[in-house]
């Protein structure tokens, strides 16, 4: 599925094409066409679920479960495109947003809307 809603922050730029799939258990995420510098910076994940109730006690002030990752841990790249994989809750995901920061803030962001 395609994100929407991408948007660049701080002199950053949105991902051209950034895919999730979700596999079993887990989810991957692939970028084509990035380099090492793609890749330093922290990643967010933010899984909203179909039911706020769904969430650990402790997240559902927030609305979602926050499963961020950093890449040399989570993901790796080959022949020029970087891809994650990262665990997934067991509940109904409505909705994932994902992207990048650092101390300042988002670099970039997109939401991907999950179908039924």
């Amino acid at each position: 599925m395609k994100g929407r809603g991408s948007r660049g922050g701080e002199g950053g730029r949105a991902p051209e094409r950034a895919s999730i799939r979700r596999r079993g258990g887990g989810g991957s995420s692939a970028r084509d066409a990035c380099d090492p510098s793609d890749t330093e910076e922290r990643f967010f994940l933010h899984a909203h679920p179909e039911r706020v109730g769904d969430l650990p006690e402790e997240r559902r002030q927030y609305g979602f479960d926050n499963l961020d990752f950093n890449f040399f841990v989570n993901g790796a790249s080959f022949d020029g495109m970087c891809a994650a994989l990262v665990p997934l809750p067991d509940y109904g995901i409505r909705e994932i947003s994902t992207g990048q920061f650092t101390n300042a803030g988002a670099t970039w962001e997109t939401e991907f809307a999950l179908a039924e």
